[in-house]
């Protein structure tokens, strides 16, 4: 981890309950840090490092985790600690760890909160999954249209420790969310928007590349089990494997044809290859226009691409065919009503 502490010299210390060591050399690192370090650990020996930590660091680092480390660390924190943690934490990352605790948990986390952290907690955790209202926090500052300047400042200056962001709204750093009445509920940062992000880039790759699931979440190589890993790719697998049979069952009733010129049969395989670097440079235009949100899956933008790419297939089909055509009569003698049906 750092020059001053290995990652077996870190272990032996919490073996032998040295947590005064331990506090002392990891007090300049930075929370990231911390976090990368306490995460290869067992969630047992990583509850006892999160000990040796200061309050301060604690909350700090916990956030960095997922959801499902820090469940694990949780079942061994006291609930006092644990509590502590949750609210030090900021508004929106406390409730999405809310989201993700049993039931059991949650009982036995919420009297240790105070009422206001109840309350935000609840509130926040009632926006499902997907909605602007499930990203967004409630922790931000506002100012009066009749204020000063000076009353501005003064009371920015009491808020701003207790909030995530103060800048402004206007394509900086957070985005504010209202009712419909017009009544400010709470902001979006740009961290959770860029999260919010990755995750749509991702979604969007599984399903262009087969792996993503008709109903609940996609595939997660670390978080997904053995047995949804097998099921979401099978199903995809089996429908590929019918357009396959489809395919070879076209190539099969060509066999006349097939066995009068042979030599056709020598262009099947590049023509299949072909066929599929084209889909491919489709489908990696379409994941980038997906990604920068200017196509979505609906029948108008389908249609859109439909409209673009037909034209340009068109004319990479007869480019490609024509050149093929040069490099066969270069090769080899073939008879030209050969070379136009290939």
């Amino acid at each position: 981890m750092t020059a001053l502490m290995s990652q077996e010299a870190l272990r032996a210390h919490l073996a032998q309950g040295d947590l005064l060591t331990l506090r002392e050399a990891l007090a300049e690192l930075h929370s990231a840090d911390l976090a990368n370090e306490v995460g290869g650990l067992p969630p047992s020996e990583a509850a006892k490092l999160m000990r040796a930590l200061t309050p301060a660091q604690q909350s700090k680092v916990f956030v960095y985790f997922g959801p499902r480390f820090q469940i694990a660390i949780a079942r061994h924190i006291a609930r006092p600690d644990f509590a502590r943690i949750v609210t030090d934490m900021s508004h929106d990352e406390r409730a999405d760890l809310w989201k993700a605790l049993s039931v059991d948990q949650r009982a036995t986390l919420l009297p240790a909160l105070a009422q206001a952290e109840r309350e935000d907690i609840r509130r926040l955790a009632a926006y499902p999954e997907g909605t602007t209202g499930a990203a967004m926090t409630s922790d931000y500052a506002t100012l009066a249209p009749e204020m000063t300047a000076a009353e501005a400042i003064a009371h920015l200056r009491a808020e701003a420790p207790d909030t995530e962001t103060i800048y402004t709204d206007y394509d900086v750093f957070a985005l504010p969310i209202l009712t419909t009445g017009g009544r400010l509920v709470g902001i979006v940062t740009m961290d959770d928007a860029l999260d919010i992000g990755r995750a749509a880039s991702a979604a969007t790759l599984a399903r262009f590349g087969a792996t993503g699931a008709f109903a609940g979440d996609d595939l997660d190589m670390r978080g997904s089990t053995l047995g949804r890993i097998f099921r979401v790719r099978l199903v995809w697998l089996s429908i590929l494997s019918i357009f396959g049979v489809v395919t070879v069952g076209y190539i099969a009733g060509q066999e006349a044809l097939l066995a009068e010129m042979l030599i056709l049969a020598a262009f099947v395989a590049p023509i299949i290859d072909m066929g599929g670097n084209t889909g491919s440079q489709s489908a990696t235009l379409v994941i980038r226009a997906m990604a920068l949100g200017q196509l979505e899956l609906r029948a108008r933008d389908i249609w859109f691409v439909l409209r673009r790419e037909i034209p340009v297939l068109a004319g990479l089909g007869l480019v490609v065919a024509s050149l093929m055509a040069v490099l066969a009569t270069l090769g080899q003698t073939i008879a030209p009503q050969v070379l136009w049906v290939i």
